[in-house]
C-alpha cells in the first residue's frame, strides 16, 4: 500500500509542511489548490490554474513536461520523481528554479531550469 506524499515527507495533519528546496507543498488541511506558481531565479513569476493542466509527463532524461491549455511548461533538473507524484496529487503550491550546482542533500529534488512556452 502506498503512503501519501505527506506521510513520505513525515507531515501529520496538524504539522507545518516542510519547504522543499525546489518546491513547496500544501498542508494536508489546506483547501484544494487552485493555482501553481512558477518562479525563476531572476525573479519573474507566473501562476497557472490547475484546472487547465491537461497532462504531466515525466521522462528522467528530459524532465517534467506540464501541458496546460495555453502553455507548455518544462521543468529540468534532477530527482524529480517526488515532484511528479506531488503534481499528480495537485498539492504543489510553488516551483522555484534553482542553480544546477546548488548544494542540496543527495536525493533532494532540484529544478535547475523552468521553460515556459505558449502553445
Amino acid at each position: 500500500m502506498s503512503r501519501s506524499l505527506h506521510e513520505r515527507f513525515g507531515v501529520g495533519k496538524n504539522d507545518p509542511v516542510p519547504e522543499r528546496p525546489s518546491f513547496s507543498l500544501a498542508s494536508p488541511t489546506d483547501a484544494r489548490l487552485l493555482m501553481l506558481d512558477f518562479q525563476s531565479r531572476g525573479g519573474d513569476a507566473i501562476a497557472m490554474a490547475y484546472s487547465y493542466l491537461q497532462t504531466v509527463r515525466f521522462d528522467p532524461s528530459v524532465g517534467l513536461t506540464l501541458s496546460f491549455t495555453t502553455h507548455s511548461v518544462t521543468l529540468m533538473g534532477r530527482n524529480l520523481n517526488e515532484l511528479y507524484k506531488a503534481l499528480l496529487d495537485q498539492i504543489v503550491r510553488r516551483i522555484e528554479e534553482q542553480g544546477e550546482h546548488d548544494r542540496e542533500p543527495d536525493g533532494a529534488p532540484v529544478v535547475s531550469r523552468i521553460r515556459i512556452d505558449e502553445v
